[in-house]
């Protein structure tokens, strides 16, 4: 049977302070458990995210999400 979802993408790259900003203050920030909450970084970063929820199921929605900090102090 077919389980039909909605899977939404996105990323951005900027200044790595900003990024970790944005993560933070995301409705996502609460699986981080806190994770990146006192980071510093410099330089740029990556950011990607992912949401994926199923149509018949919202409440098993699923959030992926990434930073990227290479090259950062």
């Amino acid at each position: 049977l077919s389980r039909p979802e909605l899977v939404v993408e996105g990323g951005a790259q900027a200044p790595a302070q900003k990024l970790l900003a944005y993560a933070n203050a995301t409705p996502a920030a609460h699986h981080l458990a806190g994770a990146l909450q006192g980071i510093t970084a410099s330089g740029n970063a990556a950011l990607a995210m992912k949401l994926t929820l199923p149509l018949a199921r919202i409440q098993d929605g699923q959030v992926a999400g990434s930073v990227e900090l290479a090259g950062n102090d």
